[in-house]
């Protein structure tokens, strides 16, 4: 929720769908919001620069509880923000900033020089650019970007927020895009307060660091009550991004997951990598390679390791998911080839399928400190297991008495329930 910390100042109730409309179309002029909404917040601090706060009366909408009369008798796209204005009702905050501004009272907040209004303009214009540029990198689908579940957002920041400082370059007559402060200014803050501490918390990414004037930008707009009152802790800020975008990205659905697997060869192409890897290093090979003056080798090689890497770990999330649903299911036929299992990360899997057993080609199994409520019958039948498997596992039988499990040499071990 907004900050409430500017003396003196008071939020008004947030409505929802048990609550009563206003008097609506009564002459008042109302802008409907919510508080954690980006574009609403450009408005509210249009409005609160322009000192209309006794002109312009905020209404705050439960957006997650929405009342059926703010959709049915003031705005039908049901969306924030909007704004109630001599009889009618318009939206979005691009254009209603623009409204605010040139038809209401107060120090305009776009200038009037031809070349600093062209600038002001195109930044308007890049402004999504900017922002889906960054929520992109927080995101990645499933299926077009399989090997890379969570992308590394850093160099796609990089990149928009050197735009930003290169930006705030152009004019040397304030801190602001166009020198002074502008709608400009107004329509980016919102969306930068969010992706600062968002990439600050989960990355450790300042985006100030090395950028002169995005910082006293932001130190600038600080100073502000008209900014400050409109902003949303921080921390709720982060929750909810982490929500948004990294448990969406590590924990999709079960078909998507394991739709990416699919996308990629499935189980039986990641131990088929692993064996074309081994081979490509192995010292014939790399003598070969040698012997014929190759240049860049041990880059290549590090390289395919990395990429490797990253397809082996979206194998591996999905596999886990395949197991939970098989677990469920009790059929292991589609993974009848799988060589390589990790369970080490799959914190919610509380069983292994009760045909485990079947699996007969399984090759290396990490099932390291996992807590399990019981164990499958007849897991000595696992006769390919290898001996650098990390078999060492704790888990718990249906009297929830906590046993141990070494993997023996001979694998010969087979556990029964008792």
């Amino acid at each position: 929720m907004a900050s409430a910390n500017v003396q003196g100042y008071v939020l008004p109730p947030i409505l929802d769908s048990t609550s009563d409309p206003p008097p609506l179309f009564d002459g008042t002029t109302r802008l409907y919001i919510s508080y954690s909404c980006p574009f609403v917040q450009r408005v509210w601090i249009t409005r609160n620069y322009k000192g209309l706060e006794d002109k312009i009366k905020l209404v705050p909408i439960n957006l997650q509880n929405r009342p059926a009369w703010y959709k049915e008798k003031v705005y039908p796209p049901n969306k924030v923000p909007s704004l109630e204005h001599d009889g009618k009702v318009i939206g979005e905050s691009l254009d209603l900033i623009k409204y605010v501004d040139s038809n209401f009272e107060g120090p305009s907040l776009f200038p009037n020089d031809p070349t600093k209004k062209k600038f002001g303009e195109e930044l308007l214009l890049y402004v999504d650019t900017f922002t889906g540029a960054i929520y992109n990198s927080f995101k990645s689908d499933p299926v077009k970007e399989a090997a890379t579940i969570i992308e590394n957002p850093i160099p796609a920041s990089d990149t928009q927020f050197d735009y930003l400082e290169n930006s705030l370059k152009k004019f040397d007559d304030g801190p602001f895009f166009l020198g002074q402060l502008s709608l400009v200014d107004i329509a980016y803050i919102p969306f930068i307060e969010r992706f600062q501490a968002f990439l600050a918390d989960v990355w450790k990414y300042d985006i100030a660091a090395g950028r002169p004037k995005l910082a006293a930008w932001l130190e600038e707009f600080n100073k502000s009550d008209a900014y400050k009152i409109t902003k949303t802790d921080p921390k709720e800020l982060v929750e909810f991004y982490k929500k948004r975008f990294l448990v969406q990205n590590r924990c999709r659905t079960d078909q998507e997951k394991i739709m990416a697997a699919e996308l990629v060869g499935g189980p039986l192409l990641s131990s088929s990598l692993h064996m074309l890897f081994e081979k490509m290093a192995s010292p014939e090979v790399v003598n070969y390679m040698i012997g014929k003056k190759s240049s860049g080798l041990n880059v290549l090689l590090i390289k395919l390791k990395i990429k490797l890497s990253s397809v082996t770990a979206v194998l591996n999330d999905a596999l886990q998911l395949k197991m939970e649903a098989e677990s469920r299911t009790g059929c292991l036929n589609k993974l009848y080839n799988l060589q390589t299992l990790k369970l080490a990360g799959c914190f919610h899997l509380k069983k292994l399928p009760k045909d485990f057993h079947r699996l007969i080609n399984l090759r290396y199994l990490d099932i390291v400190e996992r807590s399990l409520e019981d164990m499958p019958t007849q897991m000595g039948k696992l006769k390919s297991l290898q001996k650098s498997s990390t078999l060492k596992a704790k888990f718990r039988d249906k009297n929830l008495e906590v046993l141990k499990l070494e993997w023996v040499d001979d694998y010969e071990i087979d556990y029964t329930e008792p």
